[in-house]
């Protein structure tokens, strides 16, 4: 996993240690079979603290001010997919285009698009659409409602939490008030993802080996208004805002010297090029590569 250091202050860095320390104190003195289990439940605990950590800060760090630029930062890694062609749609595990309504929860729908494209690779092409309803009325980490999040906010709930399917727990459009999840019916849990700091390419990585990732992004007004044709906001447009998006990245292509990402949007089939749209890669489009978010095991 590609860890955000760099927002990860010396006190949360102490407060993870904390946590290893008082799991681990005893670790060498157990059996090497209770070893094993205490390893896969640090292991468990540290992802999901990571996540949280990481959530708390890019909620910080959402609500300060804009930056006046939204440059695309060299590549601190340099492993390349040489193919500029891929669309996972192709290959049978993505799921259709929802419509979020007037709920603004685009976060709710980003990952449980992404978490339904990694269990239809997982299982052979076999698509189940999940809950987005349940995350709004049952996220206990303080991002629940239709409020818009960054979505990576939402990985440490379901890291945590098992995930229904949409059958079982259907979206209302609003915020119902009252969570009614219920774990007999959850399907799977999510049990790590893996994520990317402001690289584009080592993005392109995750998605080429992994399948879907999520992403946030500002959202200035003509995101609504996007038709067809690769969407590259100036970054007059992009600062001009403070409204923010989370979709889907399901591929990724080029058109002359023009790359760009292929992008799922939870606004209906009416938005976009039938619910999707062509977004400028290697640009850092409206702080897109922010966080690139994948789920990448369940259980």
């Amino acid at each position: 996993m590609v860890i955000a250091t760099r927002l990860i202050s010396k006190a949360d860095e102490a407060k993870k240690q904390k946590v290893f320390v008082a799991l681990g104190e005893d670790f060498f003195e157990k059996p090497a079979k209770s070893r094993n289990k205490l390893n896969s439940i640090i292991l468990f605990t540290l992802t999901a603290l990571t996540f949280y950590i990481i959530g708390y800060l890019v909620q910080q760090r959402t609500s300060e001010s804009l930056p006046t630029t939204f440059q695309w930062k060299t590549p601190k890694y340099t492993i390349q997919t040489t193919e500029e062609f891929l669309d996972w749609r192709d290959k049978g595990i993505v799921g259709p285009v929802k419509d979020q309504g007037k709920c603004n929860a685009s976060h709710a729908f980003a990952i449980s698009s992404s978490i339904e494209s990694m269990y239809a690779k997982a299982t052979n092409g076999s698509l189940l659409s999940f809950s987005e309803q349940q995350l709004i009325d049952c996220d206990d980490h303080g991002f629940k409602g239709c409020e818009e999040q960054p979505a990576i906010n939402a990985v440490s709930y379901f890291i945590f939490h098992g995930i229904e399917t949409e059958a079982d727990y259907p979206y209302a459009g609003k915020e119902n008030g009252k969570c009614t999840f219920d774990s007999t019916k959850s399907k799977i849990q999510l049990k790590d993802a893996e994520f990317v700091v402001s690289n584009e390419t080592q993005g392109k990585e995750l998605v080429t080996n992994y399948g879907p990732a999520f992403f946030t992004m500002r959202a200035p007004p003509s995101l609504y208004d996007y038709k067809i044709g690769i969407y590259n906001p100036s970054i007059e447009e992009c600062t001009s805002t403070h409204e923010i998006r989370s979709m889907v990245i399901v591929g990724y292509g080029i058109e002359g010297v023009q790359k760009y990402w292929i992008v799922k949007g939870s606004f209906g089939t009416s938005w976009g090029e039938q619910g999707y749209m062509k977004l400028a890669r290697d640009v850092n489009a409206c702080a897109m590569a922010d966080f690139i978010t994948v789920p990448t095991e369940f259980k």
